[in-house]
């Protein structure tokens, strides 16, 4: 008899649907098989990410000791999307909770950028996304299908004319879900991977008698528009091969497929000076949470009163320079333009008169 083990638990394999999960791809994969193309089946998944974290054994040079600290919980939500023959790594789109970051001012920025106050995916951001990405096949002429969990923010959508949505049975994403096979896990561990060299390469150049920073140190200073950049790169680095093989592991393929064994998961090895077990831990580090349900107009408006109690408070990481008055006029502006759209413009007008009050009070 084998002596038992403790092991760290990841994922959500445990909390899957088996049956659910076993008679959709028995039932219902081979019929939409049948029906698209490879290059017109699509999965799209959010998923969370601590831009900030690293090593819980931080690195720091020989001679100095360690000190302890809390690890960086400034996270981003990222929505990955991409067909079943890797002919289209869509953009990704990243939620941040800054709604206008001092980094991004006079940068080349590509990637699609959304805020609010939780830096989760909403229902309007998810719209929003999904009728664009609805648009550019319709101007592409094709019909395509898109497989999507039942997330909060989903919400099925009408007047859709060139994507057809597949929303995969409660508690089955584990199992069946291509991206959740392991696509997300490697667009993480490539993030990781940039991350960690950067953050070693940085160490070592501001390293003098009076500067020694740790990697937690310096990684407190990675800005959004630097992750950005980073996770990027990291979506460009997945391997085609790594996004077939996992289709085929969630069962998406064809027939004459179904003989050819299934590869394992890239590793993408840690980079020199950390171990593999502290590196796969990072790559593992997961958040709830990254969705919430499609916004109300009351919703709304509490999200425009806490985006700027967090710019009065100066609370924002990435707006560390303090706002002009200009940028503040113009806040005031836009509010009251907001307010005659008709949404609760009582409590609009309020946050107004909070900002005109604060102004006042800081020039007395």
């Amino acid at each position: 008899m084998q002596d038992p083990t403790l092991q760290t638990l990841h994922g959500e394999q445990n909390d899957a649907d088996v049956q659910g999960a076993e008679y959709f791809m028995k039932n219902e994969i081979p019929a939409l098989i049948s029906q698209y193309s490879p290059k017109d089946i699509y999965n799209c998944d959010e998923t969370a990410l601590y831009y900030r974290a690293t090593t819980y054994k931080t690195l720091c040079f020989k001679d100095e000791r360690a000190v302890g600290s809390k690890n960086s919980k400034e996270r981003v939500t990222v929505l990955v999307a991409t067909n079943m023959d890797c002919s289209d790594k869509r953009q990704l789109l990243v939620i941040g909770k800054s709604h206008r970051p001092r980094c991004f001012r006079g940068a080349n920025v590509s990637l699609e950028y959304h805020a609010n106050a939780n830096a989760l995916m909403t229902g309007d951001i998810f719209e929003q996304w999904l009728r664009a990405f609805d648009g550019n096949m319709r101007s592409e002429n094709r019909c395509i299908l898109l497989l999507l969990d039942n997330c909060t923010a989903h919400e099925k959508l009408t007047n859709l004319t060139n994507i057809k949505l597949q929303y995969l049975p409660a508690n089955t994403t584990s199992p069946i879900q291509p991206l959740d096979q392991g696509i997300i896990k490697n667009l993480k561990a490539y993030y990781r991977h940039e991350q960690c060299t950067q953050l070693l390469s940085l160490m070592d150049i501001e390293r003098s008698e009076t500067n020694k920073p740790t990697m937690g140190s310096l990684a407190r200073k990675i800005s959004l528009l630097e992750a950005r950049s980073m996770v990027t790169d990291a979506w460009i680095a997945v391997k085609n091969e790594t996004i077939q093989n996992c289709f085929k592991k969630g069962e998406f393929r064809k027939p004459d497929e179904l003989h050819i064994a299934i590869r394992p998961l890239e590793v993408v090895c840690a980079p020199v000076g950390i171990r593999q077990s502290d590196f796969d831990d990072l790559v593992e580090l997961q958040a709830e949470n990254k969705c919430v349900p499609k916004a109300t107009d009351q919703d709304r408006v509490d999200g425009i009163r806490q985006a700027f109690a967090v710019e009065m408070a100066d609370q924002d990481t990435e707006d560390d320079e303090p706002i002009t008055k200009k940028e503040l006029l113009e806040t005031i502006r836009n509010l009251e333009r907001i307010a005659a759209l008709g949404w609760d413009s009582e409590e609009i007008l309020k946050v107004r008169d909070v900002i005109r009050a604060n102004m006042a009070a800081s020039h007395k």
